[in-house]
């Protein structure tokens, strides 16, 4: 992975056969959904002027599916009450969303979620520190996926828990050195960056049990599913599923061989968002590191502690960060390793390997769509948990995510007329090619090489040696 060593476990063989590797790489990008669990706080009471609900109006305004296998106009499949949520003492409050996954573009799942959020700041509900966000990879289309290809994606989550914790997190106490004020609780907390419930139960939402369980050798996955079972049930980042409530909780499935049958994970992270804009990016991004599991496979399973010294400090920023080390072992740090100590060193540690992390991603990132790197970028750069600390308002969170509207014109409009319409073709190299546009628009090739490096900010081209010409990647 990029910025350190990389090792992989050699008693586990990798999918040999490229083919299968583009096989399943299409597969993620073609039948697996990302779906959300979206927590409101608030109650919806009284009624309408016609006399009608105004919960039950709520419900017709979301246009509830039903199913997970028709879409609406939200995507939305039902509203479920959750008891833990603000509100949830009657059943009038503590709402829980429930938008099935799509494989939509970033610009139409936006303005879904955002027309969505919309809806929701209607009827009074918002994120606070009650609410969590749910992400399952869920597929369309059962497949024998290899074991070795959930086992990559269990161990990129372990191994960069830390960054992930960092960017999704939102409505933690402030971030401060010192120790803060926690209204809520009523209490004196140490800093960190996710809501926390009470003392007892602090990581109750996100238990890190899966740092303590690892996947190399001849452990299965079923056996990780319930070693973090019996731990935590399903209160954990990786959530698997677990067998004694009913099917429906029962998510990854396998076969006597360790191969996937059912495939359906879920990420369980603390934090609720209101802003439409790092809820969808955070779809891309997970579907990205499904992709990059994928890609991993061909050289078998990828060892979390390659880097011993970054592995024991990325669990060590997560007991920083989120403020306690329930189920989280430190053990294996040698005399002379460099220390994660305080939260601050927690929060550069982080904020570095969010980066590293985007950087290994961003070749899957921009072939799924690339506008959700720009936003994940600028999460990384300054997480929303940091903006909310600094009292930005979610209006102006979203404003700030948001990349500006580009528009192409001029030269860089006259390149991809030269593209889209196939005016110049059969040049057999990119240098040729940018010389004949240069002749064909009657500029200099400096003009041309500036007026590529503006476009392919906005726009992915690849050159088809076969065609002789550039093509767009929509």
């Amino acid at each position: 992975m990029y910025g350190e060593q990389v090792a992989f476990d050699s008693g586990v063989e990798g999918i040999t056969d490229i083919k299968e590797i583009r096989r399943w790489m299409n597969w993620v990008k073609t039948q697996v959904r990302v779906g959300i669990e979206l927590e409101k706080g608030g109650s919806i009471t009284g009624y309408t002027p016609d006399g009608s609900s105004r919960l039950q109006q709520f419900r017709f305004d979301l246009a509830e599916s039903g199913s997970y296998e028709r879409l609406s106009r939200f995507n939305v499949v039902r509203l479920t009450h959750d008891g833990s949520v603000r509100g949830g003492i009657t059943d009038s409050g503590g709402h829980e969303v429930l938008v099935t996954g799509t494989i939509e573009d970033f610009a139409t799942a936006h303005r879904k979620m955002v027309a969505l959020h919309d809806l929701i700041a209607k009827y009074k509900l918002k994120v606070d520190q009650t609410c969590g966000m749910h992400y399952h990879l869920v597929a369309g289309q059962d497949d024998l996926m290899p074991g070795v290809i959930l086992k990559n994606l269990y161990q990129l989550m372990r191994r960069y828990y830390a960054a992930i914790l960092y960017m999704t997190s939102t409505t933690g106490a402030a971030a401060t050195p010192a120790r803060t004020y926690r209204r809520r609780w009523r209490a004196e907390v140490s800093a960190h960056i996710s809501r926390h419930g009470s003392d007892d139960l602090k990581t109750h939402f996100y238990r890190a049990a899966h740092l303590s369980q690892s996947p190399l050798g001849v452990v299965g996955m079923d056996s990780i599913k319930h070693a973090i079972a019996s731990r935590v049930t399903r209160y954990c980042a990786f959530n698997m599923g677990v067998i004694n409530e009913g099917t429906a909780k029962n998510l990854m499935q396998f076969d006597d061989a360790g191969n996937v049958t059912r495939f359906h994970v879920e990420f369980r992270f603390p934090d609720g968002s209101d802003s439409p804009a790092q809820v969808v990016s955070q779809m891309f991004l997970f579907r990205a590191l499904l992709m990059k599991a994928v890609e991993l496979s061909q050289f078998g399973v990828l060892k979390a502690d390659s880097d011993r010294v970054k592995w024991n400090q990325n669990k060590q920023a997560v007991v920083l960060l989120q403020g306690d080390d329930q189920g989280i072992s430190l053990v294996g740090t040698e005399p002379g390793d460099t220390r994660i100590e305080t939260f601050e060193q927690a929060v550069a540690f982080a904020k570095q390997d969010a980066k590293n992390l985007l950087t290994s991603l961003r070749s899957h990132l921009m072939n799924i769509d690339g506008a959700s790197l720009n936003v994940l970028q600028a999460i990384v750069e300054k997480p929303v948990w940091q903006r909310r600390a600094e009292r930005m308002t979610w209006k102006r969170i979203e404003q700030s995510l948001m990349p500006a509207e580009r528009v192409v014109e001029g030269l860089q409009q006259d390149i991809l007329r030269l593209i889209s319409l196939n005016q110049l073709t059969g040049v057999p190299n990119i240098a040729n090619w940018k010389y004949a546009a240069s002749q064909a628009l009657g500029v200099s090739q400096v003009e041309i090489v500036n007026a590529f490096r503006a476009l392919e900010k906005n726009v992915r081209l690849d050159f088809d040696r076969e065609l002789g010409s550039y093509i767009v990647m929509w």
